[in-house]
């Protein structure tokens, strides 16, 4: 009886031992599995951190896409427009700014300089495509006449150009006489602006 009661005791004490085995090998278990939890949540938060640099790259790479489209369409309109009678252009031996068309050639040819200012550079705004330069020309003569041609702008991304001429003529008597603006768009140009005295 007394060997039965010491065997039953025995295993009793060795099936309390495996479960704590048991026992220290869950736990083991349970603590990798937070640990994979948590490693998991941190590849998560990585991973979505680098998908969010991913689209502000996209972003920025458009950003500069958009502005290598603008720089190459305005060398092919550039190109282009130098073979096209679209353009004012000065005259250095007429002293004058006139456009390369015969309708507005007596507009423009009476508006002749002696002086011509014009921006040293360009003003270039490559993420809407615009282009501006301000050309200011001055004739001074007896009796006070004053003429000035206002600002030219191309657009790049339509090829779009306007071109505004404002003149202004001071004459004894101080009358101001202003000839309207004018708008290109490819070889047609419209006079916007009014004609008359100011």
């Amino acid at each position: 009886m007394k060997e039965i009661l010491r065997e039953i005791l025995h295993d009793s004490k060795r099936k309390t031992t495996e479960i704590e085995e048991m026992k220290d090998m869950m736990s083991s278990l349970m603590q990798e599995i937070k640990a994979v939890r948590t490693e998991n949540m941190e590849n998560r938060q990585e991973i979505a951190k680098l998908r969010s640099e991913n689209e502000q790259l996209k972003k920025e790479f458009e950003i500069v896409n958009q502005k290598l489209q603008a720089v190459e369409i305005t060398t092919e309109r550039y190109q282009k427009d130098s073979k096209k009678d679209n353009l004012i252009r000065w005259n250095q031996k007429k002293m004058e700014f006139k456009p390369k068309r015969n309708r507005n050639k007596k507009l423009v040819s009476e508006c002749r300089i002696v002086k011509s200012e014009t921006t040293s550079a360009m003003e270039k705004d490559m993420m809407t495509g615009t282009q501006t330069v301000d050309i200011t020309c001055y004739r001074q003569k007896q009796g006070g006449e004053t003429w000035k041609i206002g600002n030219w702008k191309k657009d790049m991304m339509t090829g779009t150009q306007t071109v505004d001429i404002t003149c202004y003529r001071q004459k004894q008597g101080g009358e101001t006489w202003k000839i309207g603006n004018w708008n290109v768009q490819g070889n047609k140009w419209k006079r916007t602006g009014a004609l008359g005295r100011v």
